[in-house]
């Protein structure tokens, strides 16, 4: 009876293990954050690029949108693509017309896996940087 219940036991535990292992190993999505430190509405257009390999400029875009951000305010965009590398290009506008900013910044994860959110700040000027 005892070899029964060790057994039954290491199955159960063993079971639970594997659901932990399967969750743990998929791929958190990143968010994009931006903040507005000025007294003027941006737009930030932005594209999230996946480096190596053969792939087309198209085949290698993991994201192109923009974020309109509101005076003094801030603005999300939530599960965006994969969390992993990035080369991300970005357009600054201030009113939705005057281009601010241009430029890209290479974006890499932590290493523990907590980094869920790629954060801009828009300051003077109307320049992006990144948090």
């Amino acid at each position: 009876m005892r070899r029964r219940r060790v057994l039954l036991g290491t199955t159960t535990v063993a079971t639970a293990l594997a659901g932990c292992s399967v969750q743990s190993s998929r791929s958190s999505m990143l968010d994009l954050v931006a903040f507005n430190h000025t007294d003027s509405p941006y737009t930030v257009e932005m594209g999230l690029f996946r480096g190596g390999g053969d792939a087309t400029r198209s085949e290698a875009r993991a994201y192109d949108g923009s974020i309109d951000v509101e005076s003094q305010g801030r603005a999300q965009r939530e599960n965006v693509a994969e969390t992993r590398p990035y080369l991300v290009r970005y357009s600054v506008y201030e009113d939705n017309r005057r281009t601010t900013d241009e430029d890209h910044v290479h974006y890499y994860p932590e290493d523990d896996g907590n980094d869920e959110s790629l954060a801009f700040d828009i300051g003077s000027e109307g320049t992006l940087s990144r948090r």
